[in-house]
């Protein structure tokens, strides 16, 4: 099986880049994406920066080109890690340094760690699916080309974390399903030394343990399994530091670089906004098809008492895979990031919905997503290419609650559709990293 994964891994990847370079073709790109977009471009300095929207075809993929936003500082701490020697030296102690240590061994130039880290990637989502997912292997085959394919991938193609972070993200929640504890705490304190935000993946832990205790009553468990899984991400984040303070010789590195990038103020909340069109449509859809319903599934875990009494929370310690899911679902309520591992956990359980709770599933998001919609200014006409993203979204959202209801064939014409656009949208938002034109986050 991992061997097939693999394969439809380096064919998405060869799809991938057929996609690029034909529209980096003047002919190909006036015939079909000019006609109904924009690319963007960037003009003044990073002072004064002025982003417009070209009719261009897409730019030359170069090494220069991956060594924007942030990947500038990750390869700036790669060369020389914490050490002022004037490259991004005020913030560079926000970020961590497992992934800069890794590009470092590894030798790579840009293009290289962006390939890596697309295995890296790979990898992860097919640990995820061999482990997790509860079908036969051609659904299994069918959903991994899906995911790794899917709006929002091409992160994992330039150099940043969310491939680390994804992969030991996977090997912290398998060793919590296989009840390995020594699997579990290599790889949260390697997961706690990709990026400070990982602490949301410890409170989604102790979260879960707070149920465990309101069910259980056992205030001695509550306290050893809070240790426990504590007890990696400390020592993750003291590495951390560590590295920072043999380079800097203090210990506050990370938290002077933390008030140089935030600033000691703080701003009220005053309008809704985003770095881009394209990625507003992209935070719309996880906010209101991704955490709204982890949330709400939560709270009637939380307050329904028959499934408190039956099955799901009182067995939670016994059922690692329940742990594992319902810490994922924590964890997206706290923080819109990956949300592969929830959503394996989610195409499980959909068998035994209620098809009311599948309607509801399907309607409640949408109503959300056009009122909020119809109650801002931000983004002008939601009817663009610049929306694409979140459309494509929503129909992969849609494909999987009904999947089930059509045949093997017709799933998978439907997959090689959504692929194919979400591919086409993926190096379009490629395209505008090379130009700079927003940074991903």
């Amino acid at each position: 099986m991992f061997r097939k994964l693999l394969l439809i891994s380096i064919l998405n990847l060869i799809l991938f880049s057929c996609v690029y370079f034909s529209l980096q073709h003047n002919s190909v790109y006036s015939h079909t994406l000019g006609k109904i977009s924009d690319n963007y471009e960037r003009f003044g300095d990073w002072r004064n920066p002025d982003i417009r929207p070209v009719k261009k075809p897409f730019v030359t993929i170069s090494d220069n080109n991956f060594e924007n936003w942030d990947a500038a500082i990750y390869k700036c701490i790669k060369r020389t890690m914490y050490a002022d020697t004037g490259c991004d030296y005020e913030v560079k102690g926000t970020f961590f340094p497992l992934f800069p240590l890794v590009w470092k061994v590894t030798t790579l130039n840009n293009i290289g760690i962006s390939i890596l880290n697309y295995f890296i990637f790979s990898i992860s989502i097919a640990l995820l699916i061999i482990h997790f997912l509860k079908t036969d292997d051609r659904n299994k085959l069918l959903i991994y080309s899906l995911f790794i394919a899917l709006p929002s991938v091409v992160v994992y193609f330039i150099p940043y974390t969310e491939a680390l972070f994804l992969l030991c993200a996977a090997f912290t929640f398998i060793g919590i399903a296989k009840n390995k504890y020594y699997l579990y705490f290599i790889s949260a304190v390697l997961l706690a030394m990709v990026r400070p935000a990982t602490v949301f993946v410890l409170l989604a832990f102790l979260a879960v343990e707070g149920i465990n205790l309101v069910e259980n009553k056992n205030i001695k468990t509550f306290l050893k399994n809070i240790a426990l899984r504590s007890a990696p991400f400390v020592l993750g984040y003291f590495l951390a530091i560590f590295i920072q303070f043999l380079f800097t010789s203090s210990w506050t590195t990370f938290l002077d670089a933390g008030v140089y990038w935030n600033g000691e103020t703080f701003n009220a909340i005053e309008t809704i906004s985003d770095w881009s069109k394209e990625g507003f449509g992209l935070s719309s859809f996880a906010i209101f098809f991704v955490c709204v319903p982890a949330f709400a599934y939560l709270l009637y875990s939380l307050i329904n008492q028959e499934i408190r009494k039956n099955t799901y929370l009182q067995d939670m310690v016994e059922n690692h895979h329940n742990y594992v899911f319902m810490a994922s679902l924590f964890y997206l309520v706290g923080l819109l990031l990956s949300f592969y591992i929830a959503i394996i956990f989610f195409l499980n359980y959909l068998p035994s919905l209620h098809k009311n709770a599948i309607l509801l599933l399907c309607i409640a998001p949408l109503v959300l997503l056009v009122i909020f919609f119809l109650s801002i200014d931000y983004g002008g006409n939601k009817l663009t290419f610049n929306y694409a993203g979140l459309y494509l979204y929503i129909l992969i959202f849609l494909f999987l609650l009904f999947r089930n209801k059509f045949s093997l064939n017709a799933q998978i014409a439907f997959v090689a559709i959504l692929i194919l656009c979400s591919t086409v949208w993926s190096t379009y938002l490629l395209n505008m990293f090379f130009n700079e034109a927003w940074v991903f986050t």
